[in-house]
């Protein structure tokens, strides 16, 4: 009887590890087959891991595993099938200095780190290469749940290849923030950021020709670092990267301290995109951004009250921001504004609509072209209630050209100020072919120079422009202009656009999808569905139409003139207003074919 009291014991000995020692793989296999690991025996509660080089381990059944003394480290490649849940209890790194760490979880598995203060490594130690792949579904999503951990890379070489798709990133709170640092490829689309503090994506070593893919993904509750709650960044010397930040929704944490979605670092190449991406109580900030910007919707809420705070942020220039929607009830905010630093290229804002109301004692402000770069405003609708433009300017800005747009825009009792100046502007500014539409104002005025600024060179052109108000236009179009008189020969005055119908707002357009709605926060509440996911980060049923292209569309038809005054009245026999007129004449409706390419100088 001693003798087999002795024989187990020994065998006990030998065949389990000590509590906490780090257990090795020892060949590829499941994780639960005892040949896959050097001891015999599969790691467990209380147990830390090592998946050696080459080496492939596969999870079939949920695991808890990790000693919080130590690290868990796969350099071979890590492997968790369809819905297993792998709790980890330690922190976890992919590390390989010759290898490849590598991480594949299928869909609706769980990488479980929320049991403490877990840190996340990928590519942690080692200058060489990992990758993670996280294949979810939009039926069955993977998860990886942090803690009060971090997801970071730490090393400024080597590199990470990122496939992730359909999965839930919720946690990771570690003050110093999320980072994903120098990498080889990243493609993350169709993921959620939840409850997490802000990720820093890309670095300024971002090797060159490298794959910069970030696209409908959905951000909620992150809390900020230094303002920012997200943040781009690139290799400022590279122009071969493949860049791609669209359809994404961001949503603020503090609509009393507006968050950033910064969008810097180094340059990006002119053929990046930005698009159909929806920024909801936070503010787009382009940087040095380089590239296309279509179809973004922004927002801010009537909660708001930062003030002089704006909803884009079109940075250094080098940027076409079209077919986008600028609303919001925040008498504080601007809609798009630019920086005044340097000039990395043209500015251009087309066919977009921009609907900003006053709900306090300031009146918003939606576009302040600034700075020196050359900015073109054309073909815009611009309603609700406030200025049209502030052109809060430089002596070093660039040319600024005002060009066929709509402004109906004006509030009770104040002048309906479609375009404003508050400084004094070296670069050519021209006005032109614009429709200037007077609701409410005692006094009327379109364009405006604030009294007491330099009025040298105010305005080099402003003609081709149409008015209606109630009182008489001709006596205050051009308002504290010192060259006034010579202003405006072509405009037409007291001109009614016979608009097809200017009730046509984002609020009215939410109500034709679903006569529940009604507001413009109705319509941004939708538009923010657009993953599958609400303001506040639920599953969320997405209706399908709360998009910039099929709200513009309704909107613009709305201010439509029929007016055939207008139609080869603007510079060059173009039309006058964003919209171009539609004629009705025996009983057939007749568009103003017009090549602005060729027939219109802007």
């Amino acid at each position: 009887m001693l003798q087999i009291w002795l024989l187990i014991t020994a065998l006990l000995t030998f065949s389990v590890p000590a509590w906490g020692a780090a257990i090795t793989s020892a060949q590829s296999g499941n994780w639960s087959d005892t040949a896959t690991w050097v001891d015999g025996a599969p790691p467990g509660v209380g147990d830390s891991f090592v998946i050696a080089d080459t080496h492939v381990v596969t999870v079939i059944a949920n695991v808890t595993t990790g000693d919080t003394s130590t690290t868990n480290t796969v350099r071979g490649a890590l492997v968790i099938n369809q819905d297993v849940v792998f709790t980890n209890n330690a922190p976890f790194t992919l590390s390989n200095s010759s290898g490849s760490g590598a991480l594949t979880m299928h869909p609706g598995s769980t990488l479980d780190m929320s049991g403490g203060a877990y840190n996340f490594y990928h590519n942690s130690g080692f200058a060489g290469s990992t990758t993670s792949n996280l294949l979810g579904t939009a039926v069955k999503r993977v998860w990886i749940k942090g803690g009060t951990g971090r997801f970071q890379h730490t090393q400024p070489t080597g590199g990470m290849t990122l496939y992730w798709r359909y999965a839930d990133l919720t946690g990771f709170t570690n003050a110093s923030g999320n980072v994903l640092g120098a990498y080889t490829s990243m493609d993350i689309q169709n993921c959620l950021f939840k409850d997490t503090i802000r990720w820093t994506i890309g670095t300024l070593s971002t090797p060159a020709g490298t794959q910069y893919i970030f696209n409908n993904n959905d951000i909620r509750n992150s809390a900020s670092i230094s303002g920012r709650m997200w943040e781009f960044q690139k290799n400022n010397s590279d122009s071969t990267n493949t860049v791609s930040i669209s359809g994404n929704t961001f949503v603020g944490n503090s609509p009393t301290t507006l968050q950033v979605v910064y969008v810097a670092g180094g340059y990006f190449k002119p053929t990046a995109q930005a698009n159909n991406n929806v920024i909801y109580d936070a503010i787009w900030q382009a940087g040095t951004f380089l590239g296309s910007m279509d179809g973004n919707i922004g927002f801010h809420s009537a909660a708001v009250t930062q003030a002089d705070q704006p909803i884009f942020n079109l940075g250094l220039g080098g940027v076409t921001f079209q077919q986008g929607i600028v609303a919001g009830y925040n008498p504080n905010s601007h809609g798009i504004t630019n920086a005044t630093s340097a000039d990395n290229g043209d500015i251009i804002i087309q066919n977009s609509v921009l609907e900003l109301y006053n709900t306090g004692a300031s009146t918003p402000n939606m576009l302040c072209p600034s700075g020196p770069q050359d900015i073109t405003i054309r073909r815009n609708l611009f309603l609700g209630e406030g200025n049209g433009i502030l052109a809060a300017l430089v002596s070093s800005a660039g040319a600024l050209t005002v060009a066929n747009n709509t402004f109906y825009c004006n509030l009770p009792g104040d002048p309906a100020l479609s375009f404003e100046f508050a400084g004094y502007r070296t670069g050519y500014t021209k006005f032109s072919s614009n429709f200037v539409y007077d609701l409410y104002a005692s006094t009327f005025i379109s364009f405006k120079l604030i009294s007491g600024s330099n009025t040298a060179d105010e305005v080099d052109e402003a003609d081709y422009n149409a008015f209606k108000g109630p009182n008489s236009e001709t006596l205050a179009k051009y308002y504290q202009l010192t060259n006034a008189a010579s202003l405006g020969t072509h405009d037409l005055s007291s001109t009614d656009p016979q608009f097809v119908d200017p009730s046509r707002t984002l609020g009215g357009y939410a109500h034709s999808l679903n006569p529940a709605l009604s507001t413009l926060t109705h319509f941004a509440d939708e538009a923010v569905k657009r993953n599958g996911f609400d303001k506040t980060g639920a599953p969320a049923a997405y209706t399908s139409g709360f998009d910039a292209a099929s709200a513009i569309t309704w909107v613009r038809a709305g201010f439509t003139p029929t007016n055939s005054s207008l139609l080869t009245t603007g510079e060059s026999g173009s039309y006058i207003g964003a919209v171009q007129p539609i004629i009705v004449q025996n009983g057939k409706s007749r568009k103003h074919q017009f090549n602005f390419a060729n027939g219109f100088r802007f």
